[in-house]
């Protein structure tokens, strides 16, 4: 898959657990030396305490405050996907991802909760997976694949594949991400 470039990225800096003493510091210092500098999110398992920590960070600085909930209700995300196979004659594949809600608050909140689903209720099927990894710092696509694919489908998130190309050199790799971005620009303009 091709690296999203940093300045397409939603957020530089997400600060998980930012309710908690050292998250809270984090969030702090952020608000204090760097808003405007950075783009940069909270994260946690509770929202009406991340909820008083962003009315708190308003107080030392009011950009803090962060999206309405009419702008994190109706938000969406679409992210634009090219993978080169491991084949022995590589293929270059791409494709698009995205849900009908904010990715920083809703998206999020719901791909970690069908992450843990995952692990917690269909381990069974996880384990007769031969091609899942098992051991390591691992992403939840390398410990869950196909079983996630279909929780996070389930729960609204779309995933396509919208070409393969055949035998993979450099060119066309760099040729199918060029042929991603004018797809993107060209949904972009038909809206």
């Amino acid at each position: 898959m091709v690296p999203i470039a940093a300045a397409q990225r939603p957020y530089q800096v997400v600060v998980w657990g930012a309710s908690g003493f050292t998250g809270r510091l984090v969030c702090e210092h952020i608000a204090r030396d760097y808003q405007g500098k950075i783009r940069w999110a909270m994260a946690g398992r509770d929202t009406k305490k991340l909820e008083k920590v962003r009315s708190e960070l308003a107080k030392i600085n009011p950009a803090c405050q962060g999206p309405s909930e009419e702008l994190r209700r109706t938000g969406f995300w679409r992210m634009d996907l090219v993978a080169v196979t491991e084949e022995a004659t590589p293929r270059v594949v791409r494709g698009w991802c995205g849900d009908r809600r904010d990715a920083g608050y809703w998206s999020t909140s719901r791909m970690l909760l069908e992450t843990g689903l995952c692990l917690v209720l269909d381990a069974p099927r996880l384990a007769a997976d031969p091609r899942l990894r098992t051991g390591g710092v691992l992403t939840p696509a390398a410990a869950c694949g196909d079983v996630l694919l279909e929780r996070l489908r389930a729960a609204g998130f779309t995933f396509e594949v919208t070409g393969v190309d055949g035998a993979a050199g450099a060119g066309a790799v760099k040729e199918a991400a060029k042929g991603a971005v004018k797809e993107k620009e060209a949904a972009g303009a038909a809206r």
